[in-house]
């Protein structure tokens, strides 16, 4: 998380079922899924896709 608030263009993105964690000075760039990742990848890839 460190490297991201460093840097301007980072994106910081969390995967993690029952629980997210971002730190308050990077909230703005970030994004937090919670789920199963073998369920998020293919619903992100098709989402990207559309």
């Amino acid at each position: 998380m460190r490297l991201v608030a460093g840097e301007p263009n980072a994106t910081y993105v969390t995967i993690n079922l029952g629980e997210i964690y971002i730190a308050d000075n990077i909230k703005e760039k970030s994004f937090g899924l919670d789920g199963r990742l073998d369920e998020l990848l293919p619903a992100l890839r098709e989402a990207c896709e559309a």
